[in-house]
Formats: structure tokens, C-alpha cells, sequence
């Protein structure tokens, strides 16, 4: 059975050519081997690049080839088919090295028993200090599935350049197991018959690594089952958390810094230096692109459950593949900046919001650029659409959201306070479904709109913002009554939520519909719940827990609701990742706490 170390020793020895010639001797002694500088002589022969110089500098007669011994050789150009193809054998050889070490770890852990034990007393994070944690972390079984893996090779034909990577240089590391989950199995059963309530919460638990320094623009994907925090360069650690719902799985942390001291770590070996840009919207002529792409740093980002997305200055644009080792799989390049971006929830649409101008008149316009990714298939490889269009008003924009089935995308202004739906079924004809009023705001601690939310049928919409006399609204869109295709909804009224004040940053609506999160610039998290979102009589308002707070809207904390509506997950800007569990016990249960109510 022919193994892949045998194709690529085989294909070793075929890459093989002269890389030295010992000429001390009255008979030359020529060693062969793979160079990653072959040049083609004049003759016709290949050889290294360093040794054709040493024939050309011989003290000696006419340089002679080393194979066919012509006389007067010069070098004619370089060879960069076997160049490619012994750098993708280098590559070859370091991931069959990387996967046989994997593979014996594997094998080391079926060897090593883990029994299971039911813990005798409840873990206190906020009240254990730094060493019991390592120690407690030190006793959970490693699953192999979060070791780190050896990054995929590219196809040396693809355009390199020496970068401080921000997607290869991936760690993953095991964290926070036992104190996520329940003890005892038979809550997890409670769970699921158990109806949740703001008022009782199980004690969040804080899961902060000290070294870390504050993020920026921290996010989640839409199932809660991976967050992330975006650094401000893209030397600095950017960690990605993705953990499971099921109590069997362990909770892994994927950072991009090879430096990062943390309690377990894997890195890869020295060749993720070399980043391969596997598709471009820039020409390969464009030096000064790459050279850009070196210093850029980060400004934006969002996750789903596969993809990551990271904006940053000089117009750039990533998408990363979380699931396939960190490979970044496209890179789009703007002519403008891109003042805020969001990805549908389906992964199929990214939207970019920037401030065009016009080539002729040099008048700036408020332009929604759309990303539709076709994934690749075994003959094409990923594309990406581009569908750009222009806002009936030259306002910039400050926020893009989608809806949860990837339909309607919500639209912010910055100055004028205006909100906008557009309909994008079809993303070569987006269609503008409702509108606002314009509300000018001229304070200098005004945010304008920060956050908006759709509720899961798009019926309804929650709007926050920071600015005097603005608190949070839910309003009633009124697409379905629109009638004819060009007409426009307006807005109607139906709550506003005095008890939280005007100083919104964020807000994330249940999957259920019937309770939203917000939180404000203090860093205190409400919910409020209520039957129908019209019955300003029967709903209630709680505080449930406080994070770290922000001076302005990019600093702010990301809050998600769990798919079940059970959990809510906050992430802040020092990296402390808050869970509240409504549904983890009963109100007897010591480590239940009750919530504040505010209203």
C-alpha cells in the first residue's frame, strides 16, 4: 500500500537537482537535493541558483555545466514551476510530520483512562483564585479535537508574501469545562420543560484570561456557539471562544498570537510567516496592496457559525474559514473605508457600509456595498458577487443588521438619525420597504442610533440609541401592509422603554420573542419581557447583571440570547465572557440569585 510519505519521498528524489559541486578535487563531486532557487542555465540544465553563482565565480576556466559539461553557461531565468513545487513539498512534508505527531497524541490519550465523577460541592469562580484554576483545569480530560492542527497548505502557485498572519497563526486551547455546565443531569432535564424567567438567574460565571488586553467590537454568532473580541492590530491576540451546548463537548478558545501566554497552548511551526491571499478582488500587480495588508488593523468584526468576517483600515475585508483551520478563503480590498459591516445569519450575504464619492462631481453619497459568496465547488473555486447601490440620503451610515432569515437588512444613519429596511430577496434589486422620519440630535455626548434588532418575524423591530430624551423603542414596521412594489411602510409606535434611560449601546431580542436584552453605557444589562409587545400594562423590566462599561459604542459589551432563549451570553471589551442561565434551578437553590426589578 503506497502511503503518502512514499509520494512525498518519491517526490523528493524527483525534485532533486545539482545544489553543489565540490571542484577542489580533480574530479568535480556533485551533491543533488531540493532548492527552492532553481534557475535554468543556458544549456538547457536546472540547477540552483547558489550554484550556478559559484561556477560563474570560479577562479578556474569558462564555467561548465555540471550535467552536460557545456562551456561559457550563463543563467537564463528562473524556474518557478519547480520553485512552487518544491516549496508546496516543504509544506507537504511539515504536514505528514504535523499529522504523525497528532496522531500519537491521539493514541497516547486512548491509552489514558478518564472516569468520570460527579463534583461533591458547586465551583465558585467569582471566589477561586488564579492557582486553583490552573489546578482545576489541569484535571479536565483533553479531547483531541482541540488540539491544535497543522494549517492547510496551499497551492504554491498562489501569491505569497512575508505577513505577521492574522488567520494562520492559529492556537487552540481548552478552557472553562465543568464550570459552564451543570453538576447534576437531572437540572439539564428541568431545562427543557422548565419555562424561563428574568427574575431568577443561576450565578453568572466570569471566564476572563488577565493577559489579554481590551478588545474591541466584540461579537457572537447567531446560535451563541462562538464568540469573539477583535484586537485593534492584527499582531495582538484576537481570541475566538466557541463552546457547546452539550455537557459532553469541551469549550475551546482559537487566539491568533503565537506569544499569547495562556494555560494551554499549541503552535504550529515557523512557516505560517508565509501567508498564502487565496482570492483577491485586487490585481496580482498591486504590490503596495500587499504591503498595505502588513499594517492594517482591525475595526470590525462578525461570526457565524462557519465564517469570520474582519474589517479594518485601508478598506480591507476578510473572510475566514473558522471551521477549516483558520484559512482565510477571501480577501476584499475598498476603495473607501468601510465604516460598518454585518453578515446574514444564512452566510450567504455580507454587507458593507461606506461613504462613496462621486468621480465626476466629488460629492459623497451613503452607499450599501453586498457580498454574496458562492461557495466553491470541485471546478470553481469560492466567488464573490459584488452588488453595490446607493440611500436616497447622503447621511453615512452607522449601522447594518440583518433579519434572522437573512431577508430584511436594517439601516442606520449618523447625523439625522433616519432607519431604513431594505428588502433584499433578490440582491441585484434591493428594494427600500420603510423608512423613518429624520431626528437631528446636535449634542456632542450624541451617539445617535447604536444598536437595532429584528424580532424572528420581522414584524417588529427594536431601536436604541444614545443621545438626550431617546430611550429604547419597539416598533411595529408595517411591511405587510404595504401595497403595489414601490410602496413604503412607516414606522408605528408600540412601546418605549422608559425604565432603561437613553444611554443604549447595545440590544439582542429572544428568539422567542417576548423579552429583550439591552445594555447600557454603565455596563448594566436589562431585560425586559412581556406578553405582547403592545401591553405596556403587563410587562417587566429586570437588572440582571453588570459588565465592564464603555465610554462610546465600539467598546461596548455583545449580548446574545442562546437558540432556546434560555441563556444570555456577554462578552465586554476586557474579555469577560458573563453567562445567566434563567432556567438552571429552582429560586431554594443557593446559587440562584433574583434578579433587581426596575419596573
Amino acid at each position: 500500500m503506497v502511503t503518502a510519505q512514499d509520494i512525498a519521498h518519491h517526490l523528493q528524489l524527483l525534485t532533486s537537482i545539482p545544489v553543489d559541486v565540490d571542484i577542489s578535487t580533480s574530479e568535480q563531486i556533485i551533491k543533488y537535493g531540493p532548492a527552492n532557487d532553481a534557475v535554468i542555465l543556458s544549456c538547457g540544465c536546472i540547477v540552483s541558483a547558489k550554484l550556478a553563482h559559484k561556477l560563474e565565480s570560479s577562479p578556474k576556466n569558462t564555467p561548465k555545466c555540471p550535467i552536460c559539461y557545456s562551456s561559457n553557461i550563463t543563467v537564463l531565468a528562473k524556474c518557478s514551476k519547480l520553485r512552487d513545487l518544491n516549496t508546496y513539498l516543504v509544506k507537504l512534508t511539515d504536514e505528514l510530520s504535523n499529522e504523525n505527531s497528532i496522531s500519537s497524541l491521539q493514541d497516547h490519550q486512548k491509552d489514558t483512562s478518564y472516569i468520570p465523577h460527579k463534583p461533591t460541592k458547586n465551583i465558585d469562580l467569582a471566589n477561586t483564585d488564579s492557582t486553583d484554576m490552573r489546578s482545576m483545569f489541569s484535571n479536565i480530560n483533553i479531547d483531541s479535537s482541540s488540539c491544535v492542527l497543522p494549517l492547510e497548505k496551499q497551492p504554491a502557485s498562489l501569491i505569497t508574501h512575508e505577513a505577521r498572519s492574522d488567520s494562520a497563526n492559529l492556537t487552540f486551547l481548552t478552557a472553562f469545562h465543568e464550570a459552564l455546565i451543570e453538576a447534576d443531569s437531572s437540572s439539564v432535564d428541568s431545562t427543557v420543560t422548565a419555562k424561563p424567567s428574568p427574575l431568577n438567574a443561576k450565578d453568572s460565571f466570569n471566564v476572563h484570561d488577565f493577559n489579554h488586553s481590551p478588545k474591541n467590537s466584540p461579537s457572537h454568532s447567531p446560535k451563541s456557539l462562538s464568540l469573539i473580541s477583535c484586537a485593534g492590530s492584527p499582531h495582538k491576540q484576537r481570541p475566538r471562544h466557541s463552546f457547546s451546548q452539550n455537557t459532553s463537548n469541551l469549550t475551546r478558545m482559537l487566539t491568533t498570537n503565537s506569544q499569547a501566554t495562556t494555560k494551554q497552548q499549541y503552535t504550529s511551526k515557523p512557516s505560517i510567516n508565509k501567508e498564502f491571499i487565496y482570492s483577491k478582488n485586487f490585481p496580482f500587480f498591486r504590490k503596495n496592496a500587499l504591503e498595505l495588508l502588513d499594517n492594517w488593523e482591525h475595526l470590525n468584526c462578525q461570526i457565524t457559525k462557519n465564517l469570520l468576517i474582519i474589517s479594518g483600515t485601508r478598506g480591507f475585508l476578510r473572510v475566514i474559514d473558522i471551521n477549516h483551520k483558520g484559512k482565510c478563503i477571501f480577501t476584499y480590498q475598498c476603495n473607501f473605508p468601510i465604516r460598518c459591516l454585518d453578515i446574514s445569519p444564512n452566510e450567504d450575504l455580507i454587507a458593507l457600509g461606506i461613504t462613496g464619492k462621486d468621480k465626476y462631481t466629488q460629492v459623497e453619497q451613503a452607499v450599501i456595498i453586498l457580498l454574496k459568496l458562492v461557495p466553491k465547488t470541485s471546478k470553481t473555486p469560492l466567488q464573490i458577487c459584488t452588488y453595490p447601490f446607493s440611500l436616497p440620503h447622503r447621511d453615512p451610515i452607522g449601522k447594518l443588521k440583518f433579519s434572522s432569515d437573512s431577508i430584511m437588512l436594517a439601516v442606520s444613519t449618523v447625523l439625522e438619525s433616519r432607519f431604513l429596511i431594505i428588502n433584499l430577496t433578490h440582491p441585484s434589486r434591493p428594494t427600500l420597504v420603510m423608512k423613518s422620519q429624520r431626528r437631528l440630535d446636535t449634542s456632542l455626548d450624541s451617539e445617535g442610533i447604536t444598536d437595532m434588532a429584528f424580532f424572528p418575524d420581522n414584524r417588529l423591530m427594536t431601536i436604541c440609541s444614545l443621545s438626550h430624551n431617546s430611550e429604547p423603542i419597539i416598533i411595529d414596521t408595517n411591511i405587510a401592509s404595504i401595497s403595489g412594489p414601490d410602496g413604503i411602510a412607516k414606522p408605528k409606535l408600540l412601546m418605549k422603554i422608559d425604565e432603561v434611560g437613553s444611554t443604549i449601546h447595545k440590544c439582542c431580542v429572544s428568539p422567542r420573542g417576548d423579552s429583550v436584552a439591552y445594555i447600557n453605557r454603565s455596563g448594566n444589562v436589562y431585560i425586559m419581557t412581556a406578553p405582547r409587545m403592545d401591553d405596556n400594562d403587563n410587562r417587566r423590566v429586570v437588572s440582571v447583571f453588570e459588565v465592564s462599561n464603555a465610554t462610546r459604542v465600539k467598546e461596548a459589551a455583545s449580548l446574545k440570547f442562546d437558540p432556546d432563549g434560555y441563556k444570555l451570553y456577554t462578552l465586554d471589551r476586557k474579555g469577560v465572557l458573563t453567562i445567566a442561565d434563567f432556567t438552571a434551578g429552582t429560586v431554594e437553590d443557593h446559587t440562584v440569585t433574583r434578579s433587581k426589578i426596575v419596573s
